[in-house]
């Protein structure tokens, strides 16, 4: 809401149709379908309409213009609401978005935890094991772009090989076992089934490993490891028709089966289609952007949505009529953690660039915030 606020403009928010203890709880959603439709959709129509009849009330005038901004589950519903209500806002603004959450959480992220899972159901890479693989991956990709500045620009070009850095002895802090090795490895490769199919594009980006401890590896104190209770609470109670309860986790995954399983969740949830016809033919400016250094909600699916978009509207300069895509290096997930160089969610500004677009029409040159703000509305 802030953006918004700082500007004087009426804002809204809402809570997607229920209370949740924690980002993580999805137990409103069992055996619920109203629930999960409220959370994918109906939320968005629902908080535009009351909005708008409390604007009307209040000023006595309709709302002018209607932007919608969100990130990450907000970025998905972003997508909804260009798909489903193409003419329901003037602009738009797409975070991080987790466009295909059963894709996303149900079969990449129960993928990740099970390989770092041994037999015993133990974790093998440990918190701060992070720390000497981003070295050596820093150390192989950073100057790709000609600059050595701590950022890998385009993880997609980084061809870092961390098996130099097996044990050659006894393992120890200076190197990696062959189990570990393991790990990156398939993190690396993203979920795939027994005929090589990749069931979700990419793995975890090169260059995210200083957020490794939120999502992934755990902070060594019981924080983090964020996306074992994600995959674990969507698991349970949103991804199958029938939600199999508390006592489901990422290691009940079966890569060959429960992707087609998903297909229900997948039809109310997910915002993966690539055509935007009708909001483009009615006016509408979209932005979306996305952090090169997310590891929870990886770029790869959105860079994918982005090039199935472009040739849906007949090519990608008839797209950035309407729609401008941002991908920014070293930024994590929505920029909660800072990155190289301080860079966090406090360093960008979408609403600036897309108002000025809605305003006069011109192109979006950047998202990044320090360029000067216009003044709150009256």
């Amino acid at each position: 809401m802030r953006p918004g606020l700082a500007r004087g403009c009426a804002t809204a928010t809402s809570d997607s149709g229920h209370h949740g203890l924690s980002v993580v709880d999805a137990v409103w959603a069992q055996a619920d379908p109203h629930a999960e439709r409220d959370w994918s959709w109906r939320s968005i129509s629902e908080t535009h309409r009351v909005a708008q009849a409390m604007i009307d009330r209040f000023y006595g005038t309709p709302a002018g213009q209607a932007i919608f901004q969100g990130f990450s589950t907000g970025g998905r519903m972003a997508d909804v609401a260009a798909q489903r209500f193409p003419e329901m806002f003037d602009g738009i603004i797409s975070g991080a978005p987790s466009i295909d959450d059963p894709g996303l959480v149900g079969t990449k992220m129960s993928w990740l935890m099970q390989a770092n899972m041994d037999a015993a159901g133990n974790w093998i890479l440990e918190p701060g094991r992070e720390r000497l693989i981003g070295d050596a991956v820093m150390a192989d990709c950073d100057g790709l772009d000609g600059a050595e500045d701590g950022v890998i620009a385009d993880p997609r070009a980084c061809e870092a090989d961390p098996k130099r850095l097996r044990c050659t002895g006894p393992a120890g802090p200076d190197c990696l076992t062959a189990e570990e090795l393991a790990v990156v490895a398939k993190w690396r490769q993203g979920p795939v089934n027994a005929a090589g199919e990749q069931l979700y594009p990419g793995g975890i980006p090169a260059g995210s490993a200083p957020f490794w401890w939120l999502w992934l590896t755990g902070d060594g104190d019981g924080g983090g490891r964020l996306v074992n209770a994600f995959a674990t609470n969507v698991g349970a109670y949103m991804a199958f028709s029938e939600d199999p309860g508390p006592g489901w986790s990422p290691a009940d995954f079966d890569i060959e089966t429960d992707p087609p399983r998903m297909a229900r969740a997948a039809q109310v949830y997910n915002s993966d289609a690539p055509g935007l016809s009708a909001f483009r033919e009615a006016g509408g400016k979209m932005i979306v952007w996305h952090g090169w250094a997310d590891a929870v909600v990886t770029p790869f699916k959105t860079v994918e949505w982005y090039e199935q978009a472009a040739a849906a509207a007949g090519g990608e300069a008839e797209l950035k009529r309407n729609v401008a895509l941002f991908m920014v290096p070293g930024l994590d997930h929505c920029g909660l953690l800072p990155g190289p160089g301080g860079i966090s969610q406090a360093s960008l500004d979408p609403m600036t660039p897309l108002e000025a677009r809605l305003a006069d029409g011109a192109p979006p040159q950047s998202i990044m915030a320090g360029k000067e703000r216009p003044p709150p509305r009256a």
